[in-house]
């Protein structure tokens, strides 16, 4: 979906609402073979994605040359290699975890005749994700919400336009014998941000995933609850009256833990992928 047109992007809001609540009635045993269909059609289209992915990479280095892009980014452009079978094990892992939905996580009793209050976990609704750079998070995020019963509205970096489109193609296809293509659609636009910020409507939460800078400025100009993450990139955190120039990277270690275990699993957590 590249129109930044208002029209086009409210249809393009609501038909992703629409998908959104049939993905969450939908079973464990549905979502999961979704993802096993996604999975199979990513290994089929392999070079048809790195294709793409290389032209973004070709391109980055050129503005890299012209000091316009980080050799960071650049680095975290790469889909190749390790990075490529990462996003696969990646996609299985997701597959293999126990169902997220209608868990009981509360029950109180709220009257001597047996009446109870339950607290259940169930979808959010529509996610809109704004990310940087790194185009194996559109297969993370988008696993991440067809699991857990999430319809997904994506905004990449325009340094992986290519990369983004071909996956969002890759999955939006492999769903769409589900009825479920509408519920992960991508915007190209960047001027179409701002728009989306306003639609409270129709998204239910907003996930930047990316500079401090990128998480300042959807705090600042949206009335949706922001899910967002600071320079740590290590935890998340509601940012709604919080300060997200202050990083939160920190891991607690309980004092009766495993001190040999809590290292390996900090380290894991803080160093994988530093770029």
């Amino acid at each position: 979906m590249s129109n930044s047109n208002a029209d086009s992007l409210t249809e393009c809001a609501m038909a992703t609402r629409r998908a959104g609540r049939r993905l969450a009635s939908t079973s464990i045993g549905e979502r999961n073979a979704m993802l096993a269909a996604i999975r199979s059609n990513l290994l089929t289209k392999k070079e048809e994605l790195l294709a793409a992915n290389h032209t973004d990479m070709e391109a980055a280095q050129k503005d890299v040359a012209a000091g316009k892009l980080s050799p960071t980014l650049y680095k975290r452009l790469d889909l190749s290699g390790s990075k490529w079978n990462s996003l696969i094990a990646g996609l299985e892992t997701v597959m293999s975890l126990k169902d997220p939905l209608g868990k009981v996580t509360y029950s109180h009793e709220m009257t001597e005749d047996g009446l109870r209050l339950y607290r259940l976990t169930c979808p959010i609704g529509v996610v809109l994700v704004i990310f940087e750079a790194r185009p194996e998070a559109a297969v993370q995020i988008a696993s991440l919400c067809i699991k857990s019963g999430n319809a997904l509205l994506l905004k990449g970096g325009s340094e992986a336009k290519n990369s983004n489109a071909a996956i969002v193609e890759a999955i939006r296809e492999a769903i769409e014998p589900f009825g479920m293509a509408d519920a992960v659609q991508s915007i190209d636009s960047r001027s179409a941000v701002d728009e989306l910020l306003r639609m409270d409507e129709y998204i239910d939460v907003v996930v930047p995933r990316g500079s401090n800078s990128l998480v300042k400025y959807i705090k600042n100009h949206t009335s949706i609850p922001v899910l967002g993450h600071a320079d740590g990139r290590g935890f998340l955190s509601i940012i709604r009256n919080s300060d997200p120039s202050v990083g939160i990277c920190h891991t607690y270690i309980h004092s009766k833990a495993d001190p040999d275990m809590a290292i390996k699993v900090t380290v894991d957590a803080k160093t994988q992928y530093p770029a």
